[in-house]
C-alpha cells in the first residue's frame, strides 16, 4: 500500500513533551513553530539505539540541525549541518530519520545493520559496509576487497530526499588504494585508482562531506555472512 503525505512517518516532540507521530505534511509547520523540536524513527531502529535529529531556529532565520544517536549511556551528537528554509531541513531530517528501508533497496538487504558505537566509531577492518552523507551521497565500501561503488545518481536521485551530484563512474567498482578515513560526523576520505588520464594520474583522492550512518551489509569476503 503506497504511503499517503499524511500517514506518520516520524515522532516529534518539543524537548519535555511526549512524542508523538507526525506525517511529511507536518514537518515544516512543527519545525517553523517551534524554536526547538526533535525528531525520531518509527519503528526502525532498535530500542537501544534511535537515531535524532534536533532542529533549533538560528539567528538569521534558518535552521540548525543535529543529527544524533540516543543510547543507553546519553545521546551523542555526531554532525549537525544548516539549511536556510523549512523545506530544506525536512529534506535533510528525512534523509537521516526514515532513510533506513530506501538504503537497504538500493543495497539489496532489506535490513541492513546500523554501526555505532557511543565510544567512537568502530574499527573497520573487513566486510562491506554502507554509507549515507550529509549531502546525499550513497557509497559501499568492501573493506576486505578495497572496493568502492558510489550510488551518487540516478539510484541515489530516484528518492526525493537524496540529492547528491554524479561523478565520474558512479555505480561503477573502483579499485580503494587506502582508505584513509571512515567515521561517523567526519568526511570519508578514499584515495582511489587514477580515474583520470593515467599518463597524467598516479592516484585520485575523494572526499565526502560528514557520513550520517555506517550500515553493515552482507559480504561474499565475509564468511560470517555467507
Amino acid at each position: 500500500m503506497k504511503r499517503r503525505e499524511s500517514d506518520p512517518i516520524v515522532l516529534s516532540r518539543v524537548p519535555g513533551e511526549e512524542w508523538s507521530p507526525a506525517g511529511r505534511m507536518q514537518l515544516a509547520m512543527l519545525i517553523q513553530a517551534a524554536a526547538e523540536i526533535e525528531f525520531q524513527a518509527v519503528g526502525d531502529d532498535s530500542a537501544a539505539t534511535r537515531r535524532i535529529v534536533v532542529v533549533t531556529r538560528d539567528p538569521f532565520g534558518g535552521y540548525v540541525l543535529q543529527f544524533a544517536f540516543d543510547h543507553a549511556g546519553g545521546r551523542t551528537i555526531t554532525t549537525k549541518t544548516s539549511a536556510r528554509s523549512a523545506p530544506l531541513a525536512v529534506a535533510d531530517l528525512l534523509a537521516y530519520i526514515v532513510s533506513l528501508r530506501v538504503l537497504g533497496r538500493i543495497f539489496g538487504d532489506e535490513t541492513p545493520t546500523l554501526m555505532f558505537d557511543p565510544n567512537g566509531t568502530p574499527e573497520l577492518t573487513e566486510g562491506k559496509v554502507g554509507l549515507l552523507t550529509l549531502s546525499g551521497t550513497i557509497c559501499e565500501v568492501d573493506i576486505s576487497r578495497m572496493e568502492l561503488r558510489r550510488h551518487g545518481g540516478r539510484l541515489a536521485q530516484s528518492h526525493a530526499t537524496f540529492r547528491a551530484n554524479q561523478l565520474r563512474r558512479d555505480g561503477e567498482t573502483i579499485k580503494v588504494i587506502r582508505l584513509a578515513q571512515l567515521q561517523l560526523g567526519k568526511p570519508a576520505i578514499f584515495v582511489l585508482e587514477p580515474l583520470g588520464d593515467p599518463w597524467m594520474t598516479v592516484v585520485t583522492t575523494r572526499m565526502t562531506t560528514n557520513v550520517l550512518l555506517i550500515l553493515k551489509l552482507p559480504s561474499p569476503s565475509n564468511p560470517a555472512d555467507r
